[in-house]
């Protein structure tokens, strides 16, 4: 277990430094970028569907309620898409080190969690700076982080036991998210989707989990605990299905891969 935890901790600091390594600003990305695209939400869109939000007189509405969405919804889709390919990112270690292939891939989301936690609290600054007022709501996000984490890590892990016997799935995923994207109220508001499409709203496990990120932030109101225990639920009944997969393909696998 030693080797395994040492193992996560060193590929969490890659997948969170690598990529800036050379660069003259290094680390300091880390934190340019999620403030850029914050700056730019709350600066340029705080004017956008402003006539839908007539009734909060929050500063800032729709840029507090668009970037609630983005952050959420970044991290949770950085996971399932790393995850589902993690056995062929890893596979030359995999062949080589004893590995555990339902641990190896927990750096994922805990640098993406790391990753979200710089980008909120980021964003909390930016908030402070527009008058924007804080309640008690907020405490939330940590039970909301760890749901939508764990949903995330399963989702990935199924697609990612599945994708060297079917490889078509490392290219579906993308298009499978753009999709959803569309599918979840982030950019919008539930409110403006026709009757008749809204079952597609309800029916979505995504918007069952960024709703409730958007409750906890925006409209800073109780979570929705019907869709959050549906999210738990579900998120159990794929981590049931991983381990079952897991115990039957393990050893296809490691020899596929």
């Amino acid at each position: 277990m030693k080797h395994h935890l040492q193992m996560i901790l060193l590929f969490t600091k890659q997948e969170l430094f690598e990529q800036y390594r050379g660069n003259a600003l290094g680390v300091v990305w880390l934190f340019i970028q999620p403030l850029t695209y914050i700056l730019i939400f709350t600066l340029i869109f705080s004017d956008i569907m402003k006539t839908r939000l007539a009734n909060f007189d929050q500063p800032y509405a729709y840029s507090t309620y668009l970037v609630a969405g983005i952050l959420s919804w970044n991290m949770i889709i950085n996971i399932i898409t790393k995850t589902s390919s993690v056995y062929q990112t890893k596979a030359g270690l995999i062949k080589k080190v004893p590995t555990h292939l339902l641990l190896l891939p927990l750096y994922i989301p805990l640098a993406e969690v790391i990753i979200y936690i710089i980008g909120m609290a980021l964003f909390s600054i930016v908030l402070l700076l527009v008058g924007y007022d804080f309640s008690a709501t907020w405490l939330w996000l940590l039970l909301l982080t760890l749901c939508a984490t764990l949903f995330a890590y399963v989702s990935g892990m199924l697609f990612g036991l599945l994708s060297p016997f079917i490889p078509d799935i490392r290219n579906a995923i993308p298009v499978l998210s753009q999709l959803l994207f569309w599918m979840t109220p982030i950019i919008y508001l539930p409110n403006i989707v026709p009757k008749q499409f809204q079952w597609l709203l309800d029916a979505n496990p995504f918007t069952w989990l960024i709703s409730n990120f958007q409750a906890a932030i925006f409209y800073q109101a109780p979570l929705h605990w019907g869709t959050l225990t549906a999210s738990l639920g579900l998120t159990a009944s794929i981590g049931l299905l991983v381990y079952w997969l897991h115990l039957r393909l393990e050893k296809d696998i490691r020899d596929l891969i």
